[in-house]
């Protein structure tokens, strides 16, 4: 406490100096045109020079960030800050107006896209991933809109309903009493990722046998994306919330019969979802390789939300897989709320979409 106050003492005297500096510099020292002043050029030549005056213009914004976060328990848009340290992402607390809308649309969706995979013969899966202030309710004061709070058994309801298979991720989390999430990402853990594809290894073939391994094993530290929304860095790093670890490795074959010259076989099973898939350090689809025993193509992407993946796999990938008999579908929860315009005005003609239910 005494380290913030005395950056308040500081933040106060350069601030002022900043600012009497730029006062008291003449516009004709800053050659400042007359055609600069009637282009409206000025004000940004004006503003450019405040900036090199005020050195502290970094600190300033570290300075009110560290006063909500102290203070207030508050962090930018986009945040909301739970206890130690945990930190949460405002879109599973706040839902847009639109929201019913956008779920019995994206709900639809869901059911389009098993008919479409189903017509050729392929099993949908869906992953729901339950939100981290549903997980870890026990970490943040406040309480989601309604809408969130009964977002995930209305998912499973929906689809035990239309008979589409699933996996419960809710009911898996809680028989642990470990962290999934880690306390300053969206992202669950690597642990969790491992623990929910281990309760699929029941879909498993007879032909399944890949020898599948983990190699490469590492400890890192982890900087998350939340920590982006409160802006302690480099001024208040003290009072961050600490790094926390990482745990990373690598899922290979060790089939030694493999031709590398020989055609690979096409592949049975595709992941399709957001960067909970998409991103090699939660190791979702290593997880599924182990769990099924099989080599798994994947094609999740990151910043998309789960459902312009999926159609675009439908589009452009599933008419080059003969093979495929699984498509695992990994869908945030949270996502359901939100709309997808850039992708609905070209729906697929198998998947003509329509907001009523």
């Amino acid at each position: 406490m005494i380290n913030l106050l005395r950056s308040f003492v500081f933040l106060a005297l350069s601030a002022s100096l900043g600012v009497h500096t730029t006062l008291n510099t003449s516009l004709s020292a800053l050659d400042i045109t007359t055609q600069e002043t009637v282009q409206g050029k000025a004000a940004q030549t004006l503003e450019s020079r405040f900036e090199s005056a005020l050195p502290i213009r970094e600190f300033g914004i570290n300075f009110w960030s560290a006063l909500r976060y102290v203070l207030f328990n508050s962090g930018d848009n986009g945040v909301i800050v739970g206890d130690n340290g945990w930190l949460f992402t405002s879109e599973e607390f706040y839902a847009p107006v639109d929201a019913a809308d956008n779920v019995a649309i994206n709900i639809k969706t869901i059911a389009a896209v098993n008919d479409a995979l189903a017509a050729r013969n392929i099993e949908l899966l869906v992953v729901p991933v339950p939100s981290k202030a549903r997980i870890h309710a026990d970490k943040v004061q406040k309480i989601p809109d309604a809408i969130h709070r009964s977002l995930y058994n209305s998912l499973l309801r929906f689809l035990e309903g239309q008979r589409i298979a699933h996996v419960d991720t809710l009911a898996t989390f809680s028989r642990g009493d470990g962290d999934y999430f880690f306390k300053t990402d969206t992202h669950w853990l690597p642990e969790a990722a491992a623990l929910t594809a281990s309760g699929l290894a029941h879909l498993k073939t007879a032909e399944s046998g890949g020898d599948f391994t983990v190699t490469n094993v590492s400890h890192t530290e982890h900087r998350g994306d939340l920590l982006n929304f409160i802006s302690l860095d480099p001024w208040f790093s003290d009072i961050s919330p600490t790094p926390e670890s990482l745990i990373t490795y690598e899922v290979v074959t060790t089939d030694s019969e493999i031709d590398l010259f020989a055609e690979l076989p096409a592949p049975e099973v595709a992941l399709v979802g957001t960067s909970y898939s998409a991103n090699s350090k939660w190791n979702f689809e290593g997880a599924l390789k182990l769990a099924l025993d099989e080599d798994v193509v994947n094609f999740a992407t990151e910043g998309e939300g789960p459902i312009v993946p999926m159609l675009d796999f439908v589009d452009n990938y599933l008419p080059e897989l003969p093979e495929l008999r699984l498509v695992v579908w990994e869908i945030p929860e949270r996502y359901l709320a939100q709309a997808y315009p850039s992708r609905l005005p070209q729906p697929l003609p198998g998947l003509a979409l329509n907001t009523s239910l």
